[in-house]
């Protein structure tokens, strides 16, 4: 030790008392106390250190999990047993050719305005299904359970007098519901009453109505209680009438966001419980006589009402629109359309993730809730005989020349004849 540093100590000594802290210094551990002695005057033995945990590395993204490849087997198993779950046939064939068999499980939307006939539509879907073995699970959020019930019986009427060349004794819902406080009752009309309840009561069990289910979280609950309970069965097909007066988040902002927040919460139960997700929508102001003025059918995939959510998160998106605002010029009245019996209306299937798309055409009998597919009319060719034949067949100059000479001589008067 040289002299500078014992001055130092020395300074140190004489200016810093015992045990006053010394700036810098990091302060003195605090004394621990000793353990009781116990009875025996001997301290009680010292309790086991813990090892301390070491240090968890940061944990890393496993790629394995998410490599094609790897999930290969997985899904081939997946596809193969997917197939053997038969799709809910609609019972119009011509909807389902363009879903190629029927509905599968996604997330299907029909948007159409008011008085188009959404609610007997999806109605007569379920009957349908029910009726071909499969369980539907309907969430109302507009009519009654009995309106629903009355509407299937007033339809299994119909159906009945169809078979027996007698469709004026179908009684409508209402009639139905309030019996004969709506009109006296012949006993033709009761015995076709007891045989559409008869009808309705085979396939009746398959079909299951919500009433108090308001929210998509409520509604995912009941569909997986629903199959867990059933676990046997194929995933059954999912009705909500319908999504604008769905009750939304707590949080949600506004209008907009609300039904962006629906939209996206359906589109996960449908993925999640892999059902054929069916529902109904409402179609904005501008879209009762189509966008800028023009027909409703060109409304397009902005009909939807509120939401650009429901056209990006649909599977299938269909518009359902009068025939007229389809083949007409856009001259026609809403009122007038409504109050045909049957009404000629359409579905534009829009968009279609698992199909094709296109126009369907129905008539509807608003008195009894039944659709029927309307009558198919190829489109008229124009029969230009210079230069296709009677068969159809494309025709060369020459025989064309030759064509037009023989259809001027048959229509020439036949002198000899006159004679």
């Amino acid at each position: 030790m040289n002299d500078f540093d014992e001055l130092m100590n020395y300074t140190a000594e004489q200016l810093i008392p015992d045990g006053a802290p010394i700036a810098g210094a990091m302060p003195a551990p605090m004394p621990t106390a000793a353990p009781p002695a116990d009875q025996s005057g001997a301290a009680p033995a010292q309790a086991p250190q813990q090892p301390q945990p070491a240090e968890q590395p940061p944990q890393r993204l496993d790629f394995t999990r998410y490599c094609l490849g790897n999930r290969l087997a997985a899904l081939r198993q997946k596809f193969e047993d997917d197939d053997r779950v038969k799709p809910i046939a609609t019972g119009f064939p011509r909807l389902d050719d363009l879903f190629f068999g029927g509905l599968r499980a996604g997330l299907y939307v029909l948007s159409a305005v008011p008085s188009w006939g959404k609610s007997a539509f999806c109605g007569q879907l379920a009957d349908t299904a029910a009726r071909a073995g499969r369980n539907v699970l309907y969430f109302t959020l507009e009519m009654s359970t009995e309106e629903l019930a009355a509407r299937s019986i007033s339809r299994e009427m119909h159906l009945d007098g169809l078979l027996d060349n007698h469709p004026e004794r179908a009684k409508s819902a209402v009639q139905i519901m309030y019996g004969t406080r709506c009109g006296e009752w012949t006993d033709a009309e009761r015995s076709a009453l007891d045989r559409a309840y008869m009808r309705f009561a085979q396939y009746a069990g398959r079909v299951f109505i919500f009433e108090d289910a308001q929210t998509a979280e409520e509604m995912r609950d009941t569909v997986r209680d629903f199959m867990e309970q059933n676990p046997n069965q194929p995933p059954p097909f999912v009705i909500i009438d319908y999504l604008q007066i769905m009750r939304p988040p707590a949080d949600a902002k506004s209008t907009v966001d609300r039904l962006d927040r629906i939209a996206t919460d359906l589109k996960r139960l449908s993925r999640a419980t892999q059902c054929p997700l069916f529902v109904l929508s409402s179609v904005n102001r501008d879209s009762y006589k189509g966008t800028a003025g023009t027909n409703s059918a060109d409304s397009g995939l902005a009909s939807g009402r509120g939401s650009g959510a429901i056209e990006f998160s649909a599977d299938v998106l269909m518009l359902g629109t009068w025939l007229k605002a389809c083949t007409g010029d856009g001259k026609y009245s809403e009122f007038e359309e409504r109050r045909r019996d049957p009404r000629q209306i359409a579905i534009r299937v829009l968009k279609n993730r698992a199909g094709r798309c296109g126009q369907v055409e129905f008539e509807y009998l608003p008195r009894v809730n039944h659709f029927t597919d309307k009558p198919y009319e190829p489109p008229k060719i124009p029969q230009f005989g210079s230069v296709i034949d009677a068969e159809g067949r494309p025709l060369t100059i020459q025989r064309a020349r030759s064509t037009r000479r023989s259809r001027r001589k048959s229509q020439e008067p036949d002198e000899d004849a006159e004679d």
